[in-house]
């Protein structure tokens, strides 16, 4: 698959409204917003700008939303939140050390074809004292074989995509630089349910919204009562930069 179907593949995936994935995602982006303080914060890999999206309906005029991507066609569906869009690599940011008070990488790293390099990037243009926040799919053998399987006929999906263990999101962001407060697994449901459901068509019912809306409800249940916060799809950090 050339790079403008891909393009293609990617936009009619992250802008289908008819997705409950998208819904879902929409609910953790909200999340991601509320811990955000005040100051300039980069979303690296903003995609078709859902955290900008979020940012602009609450109204966070306090915060200088910067998005950079380096698919051009994702970036053309980030009209809101931002105060400025890019285009580029996540491996080479431009921007100066020491530029941005939050950053934001949500399912980037394991995307990247060197996801220790984009850690050390993230950290380098963060100040001290600012934080990182990201979230990627978690490595689970027995899913990632079905993800295989699912996936082996569709070149949207690159060998690079690999699913990252707790102690590698560990190891990227200390070797970075950073210090880790938070690590832990969340959103044991719903990933699992969501993107099976698109991919059997029910979310095109008409029922995209309730279906992302009860999973997160349940996944935030379960993170409240999960005491190891070990249960989870997906692995998450907060860490900040010393």
């Amino acid at each position: 698959m050339c790079s403008s179907d891909l393009q293609q593949h990617a936009h009619a995936l992250y802008t289908d409204p008819r997705s409950a994935e998208n819904v879902r995602e929409t609910y953790e982006y909200a999340s991601v917003a509320r811990s955000l303080k005040s100051g300039q914060v980069l979303d690296l890999g903003c995609g078709v700008g859902r955290l900008g999206k979020v940012i602009a309906k609450r109204k966070r005029s306090d915060i200088e939303l910067v998005g950079i991507d380096i698919t051009p066609e994702l970036l053309k569906e980030a009209t809101e939140g931002y105060t400025a869009l890019l285009e580029g690599d996540a491996h080479h940011l431009p921007f100066k050390d020491n530029t941005f008070d939050a950053v934001i990488l949500h399912s980037i790293l394991h995307h990247a074809a060197e996801p220790a390099v984009v850690a050390k990037e993230a950290a380098r243009v963060l100040k001290p004292g600012g934080i990182l926040i990201a979230s990627d799919p978690r490595y689970i053998g027995f899913l990632e074989a079905i993800k295989q399987m699912v996936r082996k006929k569709d070149d949207a999906y690159a060998d690079t995509h690999v699913a990252l263990r707790v102690n590698d999101l560990r190891i990227f962001l200390t070797n970075a630089g950073l210090e880790i407060d938070t690590l832990k697994c969340r959103d044991p449901f719903g990933p699992l349910i969501a993107i099976p459901c698109d991919m059997l068509k029910f979310s095109k019912l008409g029922l995209a919204f309730p279906i992302g809306w009860t999973v997160n409800a349940l996944d935030r249940i379960i993170e409240r009562i999960d005491v190891t916060k070990r249960i989870g799809l997906m692995v998450f950090a907060r860490a900040h930069k010393p």
